[in-house]
């Protein structure tokens, strides 16, 4: 479980979320996208405005639409694809709001994440460095190669559902992340992290 209060499980969505949308329970279909996504959710979004505060706004304000559009949700894309094109929107609406004023927002400090429980604390900090630097290297790429390699990476969406988001075709995509890697290794290597 992290800051946003969730733990991601893909699966459950898988599961349970036909299930709940098939009865019209509404709240269950929600709670079950909450469970199954809003780390990732979360993550993104803070990725995206680089204030936990802001980006947990966002978490809420993406999660309520899409309760409020769970009657009207039609199954033509994944749950988690639809997801993050709600948390697009609503996380370019903060940025341009008077809060960001469409200036870009330097990253705070990362926090590391607890180690599970066998995951021993040098491990943990080892991760949260990786990760650190990973976010200083990927500050370095125009937003839309920093947005896509995210999604494709750290979100694990397919290219598919990253051009369902985006408006972009998927081979425009492959091309961006390919175009992106070779520097991305660099920089790392650049911050002593080894790929």
């Amino acid at each position: 479980m992290d800051s946003s209060g969730t733990h991601d499980d893909p699966q459950l969505a898988d599961d349970e979320l036909p299930r709940a949308l098939a009865t019209s329970d509404f709240r269950a279909a929600a709670a079950v996208l909450m469970r199954s996504h809003g780390t990732q959710v979360y993550r993104y979004c803070l990725d995206l405005l680089r204030d936990r505060d802001a980006a947990q706004d966002t978490l809420q304000r993406v999660f309520l639409q899409a309760f409020e559009t769970l009657p009207r949700y039609e199954q033509r894309t994944t749950a988690r694809a639809w997801l993050f094109g709600i948390a697009r929107h609503r996380c370019m609406d903060t940025l341009k709001g008077p809060r960001f004023g469409l200036r870009l927002v330097r990253p705070e400090a990362s926090l590391p994440d607890a180690p599970g429980p066998a995951e021993s604390s040098e491990r943990s900090l080892l991760r949260s460095e990786l990760r650190e630097a990973l976010g200083a290297c990927l500050d370095e790429f125009p937003g839309p190669a920093r947005e896509v390699v995210y999604l494709r990476y750290s979100a694990q969406l397919s290219y598919d559902e990253i051009a369902e988001i985006s408006g972009e075709l998927p081979g425009t995509l492959r091309v961006r992340v390919a175009r992106a890697l070779p520097a991305l290794r660099d920089c790392l290597e650049r911050k002593g992290m080894a790929t």
